[in-house]
């Protein structure tokens, strides 16, 4: 009986439940499925994360573009408000100018022109003052003096008519300098800086100086008045000149006309 207690006793030691020989490995495969539940749904939730910033940065950019956009169209907006001003002021100026010469203008037909009917000391002062103020007109506004007064008095002018047509003729172009450089390559992109003005210009070396012209006009009125235009939009220290006594005698070189002396006649 002893022997047979012992034998049952050591078959109740060997035997184990199938439920808890599967457990533990239902509870590793549950941890490695939960873990890779949990990696899958923070991978999925990473990506979401990524895309959504990628969308925002997106439209983040798309908005500083817009940004950009609307600034660059507001600086040319702005350039072309500028540029109309400027072109009004201009104007504007041009206007005073054409009024204040016709003024001057006017006032000096009315005190002079009478006097040019007359004779001795009162008309040659007139025409005078006439061959200094008005030199291009001056010619024109004595013959018509001369079509209005009988054949004998109007023979008192020939000789003033014949100076004031030589005076013109020798007076010549005006034009209007607004650059000097050393190199030619300088005043080339002044003519730029003018033809991108709708100005017409051209190069002449005087005195060691490539000179940047306008020009050329046919009165001193009409360079100072576009001079005003000049000084607005190139340089403010743009200045007149009479292109016969500026540069006496024109050498046309490469690119440039030069300058020389006047001829001396024998």
């Amino acid at each position: 009986m002893k022997d047979s207690g012992n034998s049952g006793s050591e078959a109740n030691k060997r035997y184990v439940p199938l439920w808890a020989a599967v457990l533990p490995a239902l509870v590793s495969l549950v941890g490695v499925v939960a873990s890779a539940l949990i990696t899958v749904s923070g991978n999925v939730r990473i990506s979401e994360i990524q895309r959504d910033v990628a969308n925002r940065q997106l439209e983040w950019k798309k908005e500083v573009d817009r940004i950009d956009a609307s600034i660059r169209q507001a600086e040319l907006n702005l350039k072309s408000v500028e540029a109309a001003l400027k072109r009004d002021q201009v104007s504007l100026e041009q206007r005073r100018f054409d009024a204040e010469q016709q003024d001057l203008r006017d006032q000096f037909l009315s005190k002079y022109i009478p006097q040019l009917f007359s004779s001795g000391a009162d008309r040659q002062a007139a025409i005078a003052l006439m061959f200094v103020l008005y030199p291009e007109d001056a010619a024109e506004w004595l013959q018509r003096v001369a079509q209005s007064l009988d054949e004998e008095s109007a023979k008192t002018l020939e000789k003033s008519i014949e100076r004031a047509t030589t005076l013109s003729q020798r007076i010549g172009d005006w034009a209007i300098v607004f650059g000097a450089d050393k190199t030619l390559d300088a005043a080339k992109y002044e003519l730029e800086r003018a033809a991108q003005n709708n100005y017409s210009a051209g190069i002449y070396l005087r005195n060691g100086w490539f000179a940047s012209v306008i020009g050329p006009f046919p009165t001193q009125i009409e360079a100072e008045r576009q001079n005003i235009s000049v000084r607005a939009t190139l340089r403010d220290s743009a200045y007149v000149v009479n292109l016969g006594a500026w540069c006496p005698r024109g050498v046309q070189r490469d690119g440039y006309t030069e300058c020389q002396p006047a001829e001396v006649e024998p």
